[in-house]
């Protein structure tokens, strides 16, 4: 008898082994799906475009596998970061939501506490999922009036928590309901702070998620800055491929991957120890940077031969990456005009963003000071909002000049991608 439960008990555990195997196994096929696929769809391209520069196919595609293998690896990595990140950040909402509930001495218990949090998020966010749809048709009124909901869910969302701490304000109403233990009205406050939370969050984490981007691009330089250029090299294989606006616009995409890789990456992976061959090296690098920053414009200007010079010069950089001869890096006259114009045109972009987030919140003091103001129960919460709005606005000035692109664009961007998928 004690045998067969062993053997039972062995059973099971091969058993629970081989489950936890196979579903590695589908999470790291799920992981360099995409990778693989890429691999695949490039390779032809890659090895053609460079066998007619006389190198050995074989040879190629064995330097094109083991890059995108080095790539998969890290996209694993990151994947199993990401599964701990939303386990975190689960756990944080499952304990924003029951604190909630606990100041304001809901008795529901835990599960009802979730379910009724979990459906105040539901009623809030449906305008969300709606105005696309009713605006179909115009799909960017449709993304501003999703905004501007978003905006008046937050400003909701601060007016809650300022009439909780100061006992005052155009909220205490809805407050006092659900110290009254309304249901409806517990379900309203949950939903609109935990959207107001989700959407700072969104906005002042946006920063810190271009860092990480960038961080993530630059753990392997090396093999990234490959991924950038085969996939340039095959996207410019044909002229009716080359010529779609969106193949361009992905291409000019990828320049600026591409410029800051071998900017800020790819000395990194030589790293010598003499100061002196280390400036020149980063010299030679953002001289190369720039070089590739210019090709940019070709792909937004192009004319007859813009394709072949444009993939010519890709399996240039391409050819010196794999080689590690650094001395063939392309160098161009630094384009001091063009340098000076793109600086011009980000700092006044700097400055715009920076007035439009100041002005309300001087309007608001100058009125103080002169006297006209409402009430404080209104005041107060109006100058929080302001301040809010104005560190918004610097955080985004902050973006548009390490990036050349406003947060405002960069939500659009994101949020057009989501509702399209």
């Amino acid at each position: 008898m004690a045998e067969l439960v062993a053997d039972r008990l062995a059973e099971s555990v091969a058993s629970a082994r081989e489950s936890w195997r196979a579903s590695r196994l589908r999470s790291v096929a799920i992981a360099t799906r995409s990778i693989t696929e890429e691999q695949v769809r490039n390779r032809d391209a890659v090895v053609a475009s460079f066998a007619r520069r006389g190198h050995d196919p074989d040879v190629i595609a064995g330097q094109h596998r083991a890059v995108y293998r080095n790539l998969a690896r890290q996209e694993v990595t990151n994947t199993r970061l990401g599964y701990v990140g939303i386990f975190v950040a689960i756990v944080v909402v499952l304990g924003l939501w029951l604190g909630i509930g606990s100041y304001f001495g809901i008795p529901f218990g835990v599960v009802l506490t979730i379910l009724a949090a979990y459906g105040g998020v539901l009623i809030v966010g449906l305008p969300v999922l709606l105005i696309p749809l009713i605006f179909r048709r115009l799909p960017s009124f449709g993304l501003a009036v999703v905004n501007l909901y978003l905006v008046l869910v937050s400003i909701a969302a601060g007016l809650i928590v300022y009439g909780a701490l100061a006992g005052a304000g155009p909220a205490r109403p809805l407050i006092g309901a659900v110290q009254a233990q309304i249901p409806l009205a517990f379900v309203l406050v949950e939903g609109i702070l935990t959207t107001g939370i989700l959407v700072a969050t969104f906005i002042l984490g946006w920063p810190v998620a271009l860092y990480v981007e960038r961080c993530r691009l630059l753990v392997q330089p090396h093999s990234q800055a490959l991924r950038v250029l085969f996939h340039a090299i095959a996207m410019s294989a044909t002229d009716e491929v080359f010529l779609r606006t969106d193949t361009r616009r992905q291409l000019v995409d990828q320049m600026e991957q591409l410029a800051v890789i071998i900017r800020a990456g790819l000395w990194k992976t030589v790293r010598p120890s003499s100061g002196l061959a280390r400036s020149v090296l980063r010299y030679r690098c953002d001289l190369a940077a720039q070089t590739v920053e210019v090709m940019s414009v070709w792909v937004t200007l192009p004319a007859k031969t813009t394709r072949v010079d444009y993939q010519e010069r890709m399996c240039a950089v391409a050819e010196t990456m794999m080689s590690g001869r650094l001395d063939e890096l392309p160098v161009e006259p630094r384009r001091d005009a063009i340098s000076l114009q793109s600086r011009l045109t980000l700092l006044l972009g700097f400055l715009r963003t920076i007035v439009i987030g100041a002005v309300p919140l001087g309007v608001f003091y100058g009125l103080a000071l002169s006297g006209v103001l409402p009430p404080a129960g209104i005041a107060e919460p109006v100058r929080v909002v302001l301040w809010v709005w104005l560190v918004v606005a610097l955080l985004s000035a902050l973006g548009e000049l390490g990036t050349g692109r406003t947060l405002f664009d960069r939500t659009l961007e994101l949020l057009s991608r989501i509702l399209n998928k």
